[in-house]
């Protein structure tokens, strides 16, 4: 097996086309854009890129077929929140009280369902292909909006003013035509909003799972003493 950097048109083709290889019979497959994929690699498109680096691999086997791929990211501009421990990272409904905002949610409808027929090439096909599945889209059930953001103001948090707009957000999309409301992640950290949303019969249909590896295990035991000083 060989890891190699991604530096040429084939590397890149590979790199994009193994997810779909792998998940080609997995019924909740949906392609991202190649377009987007790349963009996240290109300085041109990609802010962070100012103040930070990227780097993806793919993985080949001997008859250089790609079977893994990574990428690392560098971000300069939030490693410094800790300079001992340096990081890299392998719909609107708005209530008001005295005229000012204290909450918002703000939901989307879920484009993946017309993206899963379209593909991950959006050139001239891609895109007549995409207004079809648009239009087919508009027309069937069911149909699934997807929770973008929501937030209250720290001041009215634990009034109701949460369960009270998600209940009058999911009324007024029901009765719109959208049998589904898909929320963002919520953390294991967030158990008032897991409860929440399990209050208005929301249940967890995937689970997100983040994984941190210290290459310089040095960097660790400078870490825990300079916490240990505090």
């Amino acid at each position: 097996m060989s890891l190699l950097e991604v530096s040429t048109v084939r590397h890149r083709r590979q790199f994009l086309e193994l997810p779909a290889r792998i998940y080609q019979n997995h019924p909740n497959w949906i392609s991202p854009l190649d377009n987007d994929t790349e963009a996240v690699f290109d300085a041109r498109h990609n802010p962070n890129f100012r103040h930070g680096t990227a780097t993806r691999w793919i993985l080949t086997d001997a008859r250089g077929t790609a079977i893994g791929r990574v990428a690392a990211f560098v971000n300069e501009a939030t490693t410094q929140a800790d300079p001992t421990l340096p990081t890299s990272v392998i719909g609107f409904f708005v209530a008001y009280h005295q005229y000012k905002p204290v909450a918002f949610f703000v939901s989307l409808p879920e484009l993946n369902q017309t993206f899963k027929h379209v593909g991950p090439r959006l050139n001239l096909g891609g895109k007549f292909r995409f207004v079809w599945e648009k239009w087919c889209y508009e027309r069937r059930k069911p149909r699934k909006m997807f929770g973008v953001i929501f937030g209250v103001v720290p001041a009215h948090q634990g009034k109701g003013v949460e369960s009270a707009m998600l209940v009058h957000a999911q009324r007024a999309l029901v009765e719109a035509g959208h049998t589904e409301i898909e929320m963002n992640w919520v953390g294991d950290f967030n158990p008032r909003m897991l409860a929440l949303t399990r209050a208005i019969g929301a249940r967890i249909s995937k689970t997100h799972v983040t994984y941190r590896k210290l290459f310089d295990p040095t960097l660790q035991a400078q870490h825990d003493n300079e916490v240990a000083k505090y």
